[in-house]
């Protein structure tokens, strides 16, 4: 091998080597990313807090233990809640079956397109 030869395999070699160690890093730092969420997540209780619609007649408190209370014109119910990815399964004594909702982005709660929930919103 020639001295040029050599020279552009170190050259080649250190390029490789800095694009593994950035992708490497970029792997790490996301996965710590990843990790910090689920943390937050977990510690601020996710989904827990009240929810509430733009006027108030309805409203959602998720508490700790999977508990709820749903209150509707004034009328309050004692619940239970799961939640699991972007679900929150609601379900009430007397009612016909869970309400399943569903998480938004912002974390607005969304109920079944055929249902009359409006958009809930945590304060």
């Amino acid at each position: 091998m020639t001295t040029i030869q050599s020279a552009l395999h170190k050259k080649i070699g250190r390029k490789t080597n800095k694009k593994m160690f950035r992708a490497k890093f970029l792997n790490a730092a996301f996965a710590a990313a990843v990790l910090v969420a689920i943390a937050c997540t977990i510690a601020c209780g996710g989904v827990q807090g009240t929810y509430t619609d733009t006027t108030g007649a309805i409203s959602l408190v998720l508490k700790s233990g999977g508990n709820a209370t749903f209150t509707f014109a004034g009328q309050s119910g004692d619940c239970t809640y799961t939640s699991s990815g972007s679900t929150v399964v609601l379900t009430c004594p007397g009612q016909a079956g869970a309400v399943n909702f569903t998480v938004g982005s912002d974390g607005t709660l969304t109920g079944p397109s055929d249902s009359l929930f409006p958009p809930l919103k945590k304060k």
